[in-house]
């Protein structure tokens, strides 16, 4: 009983010190080469003109500064900008300004909020406003 009760507790230590192993951070990945930081400039060739395209909606970016979403089916509108590196959307209905950093992994975008190490993967960049109204 005495081994069987060790093996329990050895197997249940490995487990948890294999599965307690930390995400490398964004700052890590971008090292590492797995993700390509977008500047101000290829922000502004990849977005202007073009809906960006996640799992929960869509965000089309317009000449001018002009930004309309769609969020779980809701439509909103606001102006949006570059600045920093960074893409800024002004919504009131999604709380006002949020800016995020945009990154190449491979043939999709992952976006980052500033102030915020999450990362959001899986992201496509799409021709004129598809937006869905």
């Amino acid at each position: 009983m005495k081994s069987a009760f060790g093996l329990v507790l050895g197997l249940f230590s490995l487990t948890m010190i294999v599965g307690c192993e930390p995400e490398p951070s964004t700052q890590d990945l971008v090292e590492q080469g797995k993700l390509i930081k977008i500047n101000n400039e290829e922000l502004a060739k990849l977005l202007t003109g073009r809906t960006l395209i996640g799992p929960r909606g869509e965000e089309y970016h317009g000449e001018g500064g002009a930004f309309e979403g769609s969020w779980d089916g809701t439509v909103v509108q606001g102006t949006w900008r570059i600045d920093n590196d960074m893409r800024c959307f002004d919504v009131v209905e999604w709380g006002g300004e949020l800016c995020h950093h945009f990154y190449r992994e491979g043939d999709e975008i992952a976006i980052m909020r500033a102030g915020k190490d999450e990362l959001f993967r899986g992201r496509a960049v799409v021709d004129g406003n598809q937006v869905e109204k």
